[in-house]
C-alpha cells in the first residue's frame, strides 16, 4: 500500500470537484451561482466557492477526497488512488467568470516543431497545414501546440499541448501536457465548422483536439456541412451551449449528432448520461434531442482506445 506524504495529499485536495466529475462523466447540475448537485444523488451538494461537498441524506461531507470516498464507497487509500490516477483541474470554475480572457500567448511564425508533432501524432499534413492558414491552430515560443478557441470571429479560449512528452510525478507515466488558458470561455472549447457555422447539419463531438484531428484525417468525407467540437474532458455542458447557440440561430437542433468520446469507462459513462438525461424536449425548446454514438474498436483486453490510438494504429 502506498505511503502518501503530506505535500502529496495537500497537492491532491486542491483538485475541484466539478471538474473531477465532468472528466469521470458525472453528472452535474448548476442551481445556484456557487451551488451545484449530482444528478443521481441530488441531495449531494457542491459549493464551488469552497470546493467542497455535503450529501445530506447520507450526513457526509468534506473536500475532493472525502466526495472520491462517498462517492465510490472507497477508503482513504482507494480515493487517493483515483484521485492520483490522472492530471485533473485545478481552477476554480467560478473564478473564471469574475475575470475577462487575455490571450497571453508568444506565437511564433515558425511552425515546423508543431507540424512535426501532429504527423507524429499521425494527423493529416493537409488538416495540419489547413488550420494554421485559418489561426486556429499556432505555435508558441516554446514549441508547444496552442488550439485557438474561435466564437463569433473573437478569439475567446485556447488549449496549449506539449510536443514532447514528460514524466507525471503523481502516476510515473510519461505524457503529453495540456493546459486550458486561465479565463478561457466558460463552456466552450476548440471547434471548426466545414460549411456555414449556423446552417451545420451535424455535430461531431470529442474529448480532445487530437481526437477530433485524427478524426477528421481518418474520415475526410464527414466533414460536408459539420461542426467539430472539443470539450477537453467530458463536459455536457460545454455540449449544451452548443446545442442551445445553434438553436437560438436556427429554431432548430442539428439533425445528427454525435458522441465520438474515448472508448473506455469514463467515455461510456459520459454516453449514458446525455442519452439517460438529455435525449428529450429541452427547456425553451420545441424540438427533441437524439444522440448518436461513434466509438473507435477496441481489443477485448484493452481497457481505453480514443481516436489518436486508431490513426496512429494505421499510419
Amino acid at each position: 500500500m502506498k505511503i502518501y506524504t503530506p505535500k502529496e495529499i495537500k497537492e491532491v485536495e486542491k483538485i475541484d470537484i466539478i471538474s473531477f466529475c465532468e472528466a469521470k462523466g458525472i453528472e452535474v447540475i448548476r442551481t445556484g451561482h456557487k451551488y451545484y448537485r449530482l444528478a443521481e444523488h441530488d441531495s449531494l451538494v457542491i459549493n464551488t466557492h469552497s470546493n467542497y461537498f455535503v450529501w445530506n441524506s447520507q450526513q457526509v461531507g468534506g473536500n475532493v477526497i472525502n466526495f472520491v470516498q462517498a462517492y465510490f464507497d472507497c477508503n482513504f487509500y482507494k480515493a487517493m488512488e483515483i484521485l492520483s490516477a490522472e492530471t485533473f483541474s485545478t481552477t476554480n470554475v467560478e473564478k473564471q467568470l469574475k475575470e475577462n480572457f487575455v490571450y497571453t500567448i508568444n506565437t511564433v511564425e515558425d511552425t515546423s516543431k508543431i507540424e512535426r508533432y501532429l504527423s507524429k501524432r499521425g494527423i493529416s499534413t493537409y488538416l495540419t497545414s489547413l488550420f494554421i492558414g485559418l489561426g486556429l491552430i499556432s505555435q508558441d515560443d516554446k514549441g508547444n501546440v496552442v488550439f485557438n478557441w474561435i466564437k463569433d470571429q473573437e478569439l475567446v479560449g485556447y488549449t496549449l499541448n506539449s510536443v514532447y512528452k514528460y514524466k507525471d510525478q503523481k502516476t510515473g507515466k510519461r505524457k503529453y501536457y495540456k493546459k486550458i488558458g486561465a479565463n478561457s470561455e466558460l463552456d466552450y472549447g476548440f471547434n471548426f465548422t466545414f460549411g456555414n457555422k449556423n446552417k451545420a447539419d451535424d455535430l461531431y463531438i470529442f474529448e480532445s483536439e487530437i481526437d477530433l484531428l485524427s478524426y477528421l484525417t481518418l474520415f475526410p468525407k464527414k466533414v460536408k456541412n459539420a461542426t467539430f467540437l472539443s470539450m477537453n474532458g467530458l463536459k455536457k455542458q460545454t455540449v449544451l451551449s452548443f446545442i442551445t447557440d445553434y438553436f437560438t440561430v436556427n429554431y432548430d437542433v442539428y439533425k445528427n449528432i454525435y458522441l465520438c468520446v474515448d472508448n473506455d469507462e469514463g467515455g461510456l459513462n459520459f454516453i449514458d448520461t446525455m442519452k439517460n438525461n438529455f435525449e428529450k424536449q429541452l427547456l425553451g425548446m420545441d424540438k427533441f434531442l437524439k444522440f448518436q454514438v461513434d466509438l473507435p474498436l477496441k481489443e477485448k483486453n484493452d481497457l481505453k482506445k480514443d481516436w489518436n490510438d486508431i490513426v496512429v494504429l494505421i499510419n
